[in-house]
């Protein structure tokens, strides 16, 4: 007897407004971990429609086309990450603390989430597709919005305790997520030749020490600039490793250490850990 390839369960058609409900967040659920398989462009309704066990035409009563599938995915994982992080921030009142908390947060909420990591931040070709067919250059879901806004919210309330801040809240924000993201990409997609150190481990040190190092400059208020003119660089640099008469390198390892632990001017460091 010839063996049957096993279909996945047929998803029965919705009536209730519930059932239409649950049907469209199966849909959601299953193009999201298909779109973070294949990727994009191997990508169809119909091979989401296979994988969910419905017939292309209920997928297609939930999503007109591909690129609607996707801004559906694209705000119902943003929407959740942005619950996430709104819900620790309340929960904390000190505003390093809660920078800390926030993108703790966030690094352990896309590690235990990488399926929605990757179709959110790790598929150009997915944002491409959004903005050629969007009138605007820089594409922003509202949902993405309101995340972004609540990973810069935190730093913004830091900075405001500074008489000097040490950077613009934006780009502070951006390097935080950048740093985030590179944690969670590089350790998942160089494995086979660079094993790495535990992921949450990483990124929390590269958190604290960031945070540390911001603390730091703006305890003797130094702030940074962006420099483009060549030669600058260089000044810039020294501006920014001139705490405490450490480089900019040493700065950022050693404010990442413990509370306890003396830097080279053997003054207390007072940076989170």
């Amino acid at each position: 007897m010839r063996d049957r390839k096993a279909r996945p369960r047929r998803m029965k058609r919705a009536r209730s407004p519930e059932q239409k409900q649950r049907v469209r967040e199966a849909i959601i659920s299953v193009g999201r971990r298909v779109f973070a398989d294949a990727g994009l462009s191997d990508v169809s309704l119909r091979r989401v429609a296979a994988d969910a066990g419905c017939s292309p035409g209920l997928v297609y009563q939930y999503f007109k086309d591909k690129r609607d599938l996707l801004l559906a995915i694209g705000e119902t994982d943003q929407a959740t990450f942005a619950d996430a992080l709104e819900r620790t921030a309340a929960r904390v009142k000190d505003p390093a603390q809660k920078v800390k908390a926030v993108f703790s947060k966030a690094l352990r909420y896309w590690n235990d989430h990488y399926d929605q990591f990757q179709v959110l931040m790790g598929m150009r070709s997915r944002w491409g597709v959004l903005q050629a067919e969007d009138d605007s250059n820089s594409f922003q879901p509202p949902q993405l919005k309101r995340a972004y806004r609540a990973c810069q919210q935190p730093i913004r309330e830091l900075f405001k305790t500074y008489s000097r801040p040490p950077l613009p809240v934006k780009l502070a924000t951006d390097i935080m997520i950048a740093a985030i993201a590179g944690v969670l990409f590089i350790p998942r997609h160089a494995a086979d030749y660079m094993p790495s150190s535990e992921t949450v481990v990483m990124g929390k040190w590269v958190i604290n020490a960031l945070l540390s190092h911001w603390q730091q400059l703006a305890v003797h208020g130094i702030s940074t600039e962006v420099v483009g003119a060549a030669g600058g660089a260089a000044a810039s640099r020294r501006r920014l490793g001139s705490v405490s008469g450490l480089t900019a390198t040493d700065s950022i390892v050693q404010l990442a250490a413990p509370r306890t632990r003396r830097n080279q001017t053997g003054r207390i460091n007072k940076g989170i850990t």
